[in-house]
C-alpha cells in the first residue's frame, strides 16, 4: 500500500490531513479567498476539487451539497457525447432565441435594412446590384419567415437551387449569405448564423489566360485609329495594370511623368498605390492633346465598357477579349521582368497570395520585354471593311489566333 505524504497538490486545490485524525481537507485558493471541504474519503475530495476549481476561478462559490446532487442527477441524464456544459449552453441558446424573436425581423425587413447599411457604407454599385439581386431573389420564398427560424437545412436547399451556377457564381452567394446573417447576428436578431456549419463550394484552380504581344499590339492600334478617346483607357489596363473600373474614375491630375497614381478613393482595395511611368505607356498616353488633358481619361460614358467608342474597338477586332486578361498580362510581364515584390506593389496587393491565385502566369523575360515595347505604330495599320447589319465595320486585315 502506497503511503500519501501530507499536503498534496490536486489539480488546483491542496488536500491536507487533519491533525485531530478526523479525515482530510480540501482548499481551493482563489483571490485572497480560501474555500474548503472536509470528507473522511480522499476520492471524494478529489471530486470536489474537479467539480469546483472552474467555478471558484470565476469568482463563484463551490457547489453546495444539494447542487452536488442535482449535478450527478443531471450528469445521469444526459444522452451519450452530451456535457454538462453543452446542455447548458443549449438551454442558454433557446433562452437567446426567444429574445430575438421578441426583437427579431423577417427575412424580408431584414434585407432592406442590410442593403441599406451597404449604401450608407459606400459598397461598390456593382457588388451592391448584386447583392440587391440575389438576396431578394431568396426573399421570393423567405420574406414572412422570422430570420430566426432559418435553419443551416433551409439554407442548404436555397443554395441547392443554384447548383448548376459557376463554382464561383456559387462561392459569391455562399458568402453573401454569410456576410448578411454576420449582419443580422451583430444587430441581436439571430443567435447563430445559420450559414456557418454550409460548406462553401470549391473554385476549381485555372491558370490564368493572357494576351499574345501581337494581340496587345493590335488592340492598341484599333484602339488609336477607330476610337482615340479609348486610347488612355487601354494603355492604363496593359500597360499600368489598373483595374477596368478604377480607369473608368482616374482623372489626368492622377498622372504625371514619373508615375500612374492610383487613390485610395477609387482604389477596389481603398489604399493609395503607384504604378511607375515606364516610356511606352507615356508614348500612348501621349497620342491624348495637352488641351484635352483635363477631367477624367474616358468621360464618354459612365461604364467605359458599355459605351460605343469602346464596342467599336472590340468589333474591328478578332482577337477574342480575355476576362481580366490586361491585368493578368501585366501582372505576369513585371513579375518575369521584376520580381514578385515589384509586381505586388505595382497591383496595389498587399501580399503575393492574389498574385500567385489570379493573375501571374510563368513567361520568359523576351516575352515581357517585348511587352513593354508596344509603342504606336507611325504608320497608319491597314484596314478592311465589313459590312453588317449596324453598318460598315473596319477591321483589321491581318489577326491572330487566340492564346490558350
Amino acid at each position: 500500500m502506497i503511503k500519501v505524504k501530507f499536503p498534496f497538490k490536486y489539480n488546483a486545490g491542496t488536500i491536507y490531513e487533519r491533525k485531530d485524525g478526523g479525515g482530510y481537507r480540501a482548499v481551493l485558493h482563489v483571490g485572497g479567498v480560501q474555500h474548503s471541504k472536509t470528507s473522511q474519503q480522499l476520492p471524494y475530495l478529489r471530486t470536489w476539487i474537479d467539480r469546483n476549481y472552474g467555478i471558484v476561478h470565476e469568482g463563484k462559490k463551490p457547489l453546495t451539497n444539494t447542487q452536488n446532487i442535482e449535478y450527478c442527477k443531471a450528469v445521469s441524464e444526459l444522452p451519450d457525447g452530451v456535457t454538462l456544459l453543452d446542455a447548458v449552453r443549449g438551454f442558454k441558446d433557446g433562452l437567446a432565441q426567444k429574445e430575438s424573436l421578441k426583437r427579431g425581423k423577417k427575412f424580408g425587413e431584414g434585407i432592406e435594412l442590410f442593403l441599406s447599411e451597404c449604401k450608407t457604407r459606400g459598397v461598390r454599385p456593382p457588388t451592391f446590384r448584386n447583392y440587391n439581386y440575389f438576396l431578394n431573389r431568396v426573399a421570393k420564398g423567405w420574406k414572412d419567415i422570422p430570420l430566426s427560424s432559418i435553419t443551416v437545412e433551409m439554407v442548404r436547399e436555397i443554395l441547392a437551387v443554384f447548383s448548376k451556377l459557376a463554382p464561383e457564381t456559387r462561392a459569391f452567394y455562399h458568402n453573401l449569405l454569410t456576410i448578411f446573417f454576420n449582419f443580422a447576428v451583430n444587430q441581436n436578431w439571430i443567435v447563430r448564423n445559420p450559414v456557418k456549419p454550409v460548406a462553401r463550394p470549391k473554385i476549381p484552380r485555372k491558370r490564368p489566360k493572357i494576351y499574345a504581344v501581337e494581340q496587345v499590339q493590335q488592340i492598341m492600334d484599333a484602339a488609336h485609329h477607330m476610337a482615340p478617346e479609348t486610347v488612355p483607357y487601354f494603355a492604363l489596363i496593359f500597360f499600368a495594370g489598373v483595374r477596368p473600373e478604377t480607369t473608368e474614375k482616374m482623372a489626368w491630375e492622377y498622372i504625371d511623368d514619373k508615375r500612374v497614381f492610383v487613390p485610395m478613393e477609387i482604389n477596389k482595395t481603398h489604399h493609395d498605390y503607384e504604378v511607375p511611368m515606364r516610356p511606352n505607356l507615356k508614348a500612348w498616353l501621349d497620342l491624348t492633346p495637352p488641351e484635352r488633358r483635363k477631367g477624367n481619361l474616358y468621360s464618354t460614358c459612365n461604364n467605359t465598357r458599355r459605351c460605343g467608342a469602346f464596342k467599336k474597338v472590340r468589333k474591328g477586332l478578332e482577337v477574342k477579349w480575355i476576362k481580366d486578361g490586361a491585368r493578368h498580362t501585366f501582372a505576369s510581364c513585371v513579375c518575369a521582368l521584376e520580381g514578385t515584390e515589384k509586381a505586388v506593389e505595382q497591383m496595389g496587393h498587399q501580399s503575393p497570395t492574389m498574385l500567385y491565385r489570379h493573375y501571374r502566369t510563368l513567361i520568359d523575360k523576351e516575352q515581357a520585354k517585348a511587352f513593354f515595347e508596344i509603342y504606336p505604330k507611325r504608320a497608319p495599320v491597314e484596314f478592311t471593311t465589313s459590312s453588317t447589319s449596324e453598318g460598315s465595320v473596319p477591321i483589321l486585315a491581318k489577326t491572330l489566333p487566340e492564346i490558350a
